[in-house]
């Protein structure tokens, strides 16, 4: 049976979205999108401290540091039970994106640069460049793009036996 957890699937699907540094939860029991930086993480393993010390621990370091470490320890103490972490999306998957998505333009000559642009290293950046040309075309990207991380994350959810429900 699938468990119905209430998530804003917006938030969701933007968690998805590789963000460099930064790692994004779903928490089982509210259905939030919590996101916490690798520094955050880092400076919590070298925390120097038993786990019967934490607060005497956190006096230690800055008032900045101590507000990081505080969102990260509740997820790393429940990961896997109260809290499970979203994966990323990899650079495969966004190219896969790209070609899936000039496979849909109708016009031979779009199509034929666009796949000449996914070519070799760059190619992110010489898609992007190329897309700027066609604002009809990047708007159609924009959405199918949106669709695919929908459906990825949909997937996710199915996976881990989780039926969304859109938060009232």
């Amino acid at each position: 049976m699938k468990r119905k957890l209430a998530i804003d699937s917006r938030e969701l699907i933007f968690a998805f979205e590789y963000a460099e540094g930064i790692q994004a939860y779903l928490d089982l029991e509210t259905g939030a999108i919590v996101q916490v930086s690798d520094e955050a993480f880092s400076a919590l393993e070298n925390l120097p401290v038993d786990d019967d010390d934490l607060e005497a621990a956190l006096q230690h370091v800055e008032d900045w540091q101590q507000e990081i470490l505080r969102e990260a320890i509740p997820i790393q103490e429940g990961l896997g039970t109260r809290y499970l972490k979203i994966p990323e999306v990899d650079s495969f998957e966004d190219y896969r994106d790209m070609a899936d998505f000039i496979a849909t333009i109708e016009d031979a000559h779009r199509r034929e640069l666009l796949e000449l642009a996914i070519r070799g290293k760059g190619a992110f950046r010489r898609f992007k460049d190329a897309l700027h040309n066609y604002p009809n075309e990047r708007e159609r990207w924009f959405a199918f793009k949106e669709e695919q991380m929908r459906r990825r994350a949909m997937r996710w959810l199915e996976a881990k036996g989780i039926e969304l429900e859109e938060p009232k």
